[in-house]
């Protein structure tokens, strides 16, 4: 098939109002939980600056405090024209600039902790606006009253077996080894497993469809 005819394949049908809200909730959550992604790597990143800096200004202390045990004797090795170290204010440069840096990460750090707590914030309003859009969609195309057709007959048939099981039970009819009066356990999940995947695919797609039974 060509790509032209598969062009012809595309649903062009315009979306119901509940399925393109649900298309913009969807857009906005996106956009929430990147937001949360982008601020925790810029956290982790963070982080692992100020660890850096706060290990160049241990190094940078230590080095000015032998700076200063030994400032008399670079002082005396500049008067007999010997070779010296760097000179104290130099080291307090490097020391102080390492003490800014230290104080920029660590409020930085905390700047984006903020704004984490802001986007987790705004993240799960737009997961209960999700929520919300989906379940609108639901009530709006799920067939309610055929469902509710399907599960009446559906009722009337098990009330109906049940008591022919009982009247035959009472007949001395049954085997002795068949449990049958406890039909509650183990019940079966695939009633509600279509419309759980459903639900799980309208999360990320407005389009997906829900069961047709």
């Amino acid at each position: 098939m060509t790509a032209k005819s598969n062009m012809r394949l595309v649903n062009t049908e315009p979306r119901s109002p509940e399925r393109a809200k649900l298309a913009a909730v969807i857009e906005q959550h996106n956009a929430a939980v990147a937001e949360v992604a982008r601020v925790q790597s810029a956290i982790v990143h963070a982080e692992e600056t100020t660890f850096v800096v706060r290990d160049t200004l241990i190094t940078a202390e230590a080095t000015l405090e032998a700076a200063k045990a030994g400032e008399a004797d670079r002082l005396a090795a500049i008067a007999l024209g010997e070779s010296s170290g760097a000179p104290i204010e130099d080291v307090e440069i490097t020391a102080t600039k390492a003490r800014n840096d230290l104080d920029v990460a660590r409020a930085t750090h905390d700047a984006l902790q903020a704004r984490l707590e802001r986007a987790e914030h705004k993240l799960t309003f737009a997961r209960m606006a999700l929520d919300d859009a989906i379940r609108d969609v639901l009530k709006v195309e799920t067939p309610v009253e055929r469902l509710l057709s399907e599960f009446k007959a559906a009722h009337e048939k098990f009330v109906g077996l049940r008591r022919a099981l009982e009247w035959l039970d009472g007949q001395g009819v049954l085997p002795k080894n068949i449990f049958w009066r406890e039909p509650q356990r183990g019940w079966s999940e695939a009633g509600e497993a279509p419309w759980k995947a459903a639900v799980a695919a309208l999360k990320s797609d407005a389009d997906a469809p829900l069961p047709s039974a």
